[in-house]
């Protein structure tokens, strides 16, 4: 079959352009920003949840859970990387790898995963940890099933309680709003405290992107910026990338998207 030659369009053809915040106009320092994103879920786990202090522990072992596009079968607790039509290529349980012959046995012969859907993140079956915020999230897991294979039998492992005290944990750091309350990022749960008291060291700062934005302005391009983080998180950020006025950059800001 003879492919079609596809080519970039010009920024030009457009009369509107949007941008996301994490990782796009806002840039990490990921070698600083992992450490804190890791420690500030195990830290709710040791201080609530009865886990031993050395789940704070961020060393080689958590690096190599840390990976865009990892999923956690919620039923098994086993983490795996999808190939091409969802073929399992290589999972762990804990630290330790499966073996291909666990995995045809569970998932046939290739191993597939078809639960997976490309298009959902979370499901009552699995965590597809798609983001830098969620990438800890796999290196967790993995270290809250080690931890619970020495103290009990592989077939008495509730991997429903797991993955439900990682979820808690996770919702106690990032969730800081309902409906009816608004706690302010500044004093609420580990992760934003954290990263918010040495930002110089985390968050880089945007000049050259912010010069970019201004000429787009200048040619009469619509801008808006929508991230899924929460308005405060937004602004704190943004002010720090791009300076006091960055709001002067776009002609709408989405957040909580």
């Amino acid at each position: 079959m003879q492919r079609t030659k596809k080519t970039l369009q010009s920024l030009d053809n457009y009369s509107a352009i949007g941008f996301d915040m994490d990782h796009c106009l806002v840039q990490y320092n990921v070698k600083e920003f992992f450490p804190i994103a890791y420690r500030s879920i195990a830290q709710v786990l040791v201080e609530q949840k009865n886990y031993p202090p050395e789940m704070l522990e961020f060393g080689k072992r958590e690096k190599c859970f840390i990976m865009n596009g990892l999923i956690i079968d919620i039923e098994t607790g086993y983490i795996f990387k999808l190939g091409q039509d969802k073929v399992i290529l290589r999972a762990y349980y804990g630290y330790d790898p499966v073996s291909q012959e666990d995995l045809e046995e569970k998932y046939g012969s290739p191993p597939v995963y078809a639960e997976f859907d490309p298009y959902k993140i979370r499901t009552k079956k699995y965590i597809c940890c798609l983001t830098y915020f969620d990438c800890c999230l796999s290196a967790i897991v993995a270290h809250m099933i080690q931890y619970k294979k020495q103290i009990h039998r592989e077939d008495e492992l509730d991997i429903a309680e797991i993955i439900q005290d990682a979820k808690f944990a996770e919702h106690f750091n990032y969730q800081n709003c309902s409906k009816n309350v608004y706690h302010s990022v500044q004093g609420f749960g580990y992760f934003f405290r954290d990263l918010l008291k040495d930002l110089d060291k985390i968050v880089t700062k945007q000049q050259k992107n912010k010069e970019i934005l201004q000429a787009l302005r200048k040619k009469g391009k619509i801008l808006f910026l929508a991230s899924n983080s929460v308005d405060e998180y937004v602004s704190i950020l943004m002010e720090h990338s791009f300076g006091p006025d960055w709001l002067e950059l776009f002609d709408f800001v989405i957040a909580s998207a």
